[in-house]
C-alpha cells in the first residue's frame, strides 16, 4: 500500500460525506507541510497533531490515520501511534467529543487484499489493552494461528467500513444490517 494511502481514502470518504449530508460534515486536514511566508522555507506539519479534524452536526472530532500491511503495532512510533498522538485523541474525548482511529490494512487492492475501520479512540484502547494481556505487540489483520482470535478481522467487524468499488471506502448507513459507531456517537450527541 503507498504512503499515506490511509490518508487519501479517509479524505475522499470525508468527501463524499460532505456531499451526501448536504454539508453537515465538514473535515479539516492538518497539512504535511507548508511555506513559511517570511523567509519562504518549506515547514513541516507539527507532529503533535493528528491528521484530520471534522466537524458533523456542530460536534468536532479528531481522525488520526494509520496503515498497516499485516498486522498494525501499537508501540512502534513509526508505524504505529506516537504517545503525541494518543495524547490528542484521549484529551478530546475527556472533553466529551469522540475521537476516532480510522485502520487500514492489507497491501493491494480492496476489498480482498485491503479492509478499513473507523474506530472510537476509547473503543481501539480497550481492544489494545486485551492484547497487551495476552502479549500482543500488533493487531494482526486477519485470522492465523498465533492471532488466536485476536485479529483486527474478528475483532473490529463492528467498525469496518464497506466497499464500493465506485466509490471506495463508505461508513454503512443506519439502514443497513448494522447500525455504524459513527452514526450512533452523533445520535446520542443531539
Amino acid at each position: 500500500m503507498e504512503r499515506k494511502q490511509a490518508e487519501a481514502d479517509f479524505a475522499n470518504m470525508m468527501g463524499r460525506l460532505r456531499t451526501s449530508t448536504e454539508g453537515k460534515i465538514w473535515c479539516h486536514k492538518w497539512t504535511d507541510m507548508r511555506m513559511c511566508p517570511h523567509c519562504h522555507e518549506l515547514l513541516y506539519k507539527s507532529e503533535n497533531m493528528v491528521d484530520y479534524m471534522i466537524v458533523a452536526w456542530n460536534y468536532a472530532s479528531l481522525v488520526e490515520c494509520k496503515q498497516g500491511e499485516d498486522s498494525f503495532p501499537f508501540a512502534d512510533e513509526n508505524a504505529g501511534l506516537r504517545p503525541n498522538q494518543r495524547a490528542w485523541l484521549s484529551e478530546w474525548e475527556l472533553f466529551g467529543r469522540p475521537s476516532w482511529l480510522f485502520l487500514e490494512l492489507g497491501t493491494g487492492r480492496a476489498p480482498n487484499d485491503r479492509n478499513a475501520w473507523l474506530i472510537p479512540w476509547t473503543i481501539w484502547l480497550y481492544y489494545e489493552s486485551q492484547l497487551e494481556v495476552v502479549n500482543r505487540k500488533s493487531m494482526p489483520w486477519r485470522p492465523n494461528r498465533q492471532s488466536k482470535g485476536f485479529d483486527a478481522v474478528g475483532m473490529l467487524k463492528h467498525y469496518q467500513l464497506n466497499w464500493v468499488p465506485t466509490k471506495g471506502f463508505v461508513i454503512p448507513t443506519p439502514t443497513e444490517d448494522r447500525n455504524h459507531f459513527f452514526w450512533a456517537r452523533y445520535d446520542e450527541l443531539n
